[in-house]
């Protein structure tokens, strides 16, 4: 096992990184809704708002197949991102299970919130998986007017 002189264990970086991949790609491929809301949550406490849609949009991403038929969808990952800061804006120091007693609304299945902002075809259009687009019946709320 190679180690750096007075570094870590690449080894271990390297298996931790893969594990957590594996373990993210088999939670969200499961349709975990809860799971993929609270990957948001803690993107954007951790990190500066523009990083964390940075990271979610990358992270989201890797469910894409080589057709490009599965997973990831552009509006509906931002459209959640903006969704959740908007309610962490509400009040920044709640915990998770806070927000998420909260927020009932944000975890209930079926996509059902972004149909406040956005009519079906627009939100299933191929436009929309691929770029961002604001919903077309009300705009998602964008507390810190965050370019996209």
């Amino acid at each position: 096992m190679w180690q750096s002189p007075g570094m870590v264990d690449v080894s271990d970086i390297a298996l931790k990184f893969f594990l957590s991949r594996y373990f993210v790609r088999e939670n969200l491929a499961l349709g975990s809704h809860d799971f993929s809301i609270e990957i948001g949550w803690s993107l954007l406490k951790k990190f500066d708002k523009k990083t964390a849609l940075k990271l979610a949009r990358a992270g989201f991403r890797i469910f894409v197949k080589p057709d490009g038929k599965f997973g990831y969808h552009e509006t509906i990952t931002v459209a959640y991102m903006l969704l959740i800061l908007n309610r962490q804006s509400e009040n920044p120091d709640r915990s998770y299970q806070e927000f998420k007693e909260n927020n009932k609304d944000l975890f209930e299945r079926g996509f059902k919130i972004l149909y406040k902002y956005y009519s079906e075809d627009l939100l299933w259009s191929e436009q929309s998986r691929k770029v961002f687009c604001d919903g077309d019946i009300s705009k998602i709320p964008n507390p810190y007017n965050l370019s996209i």
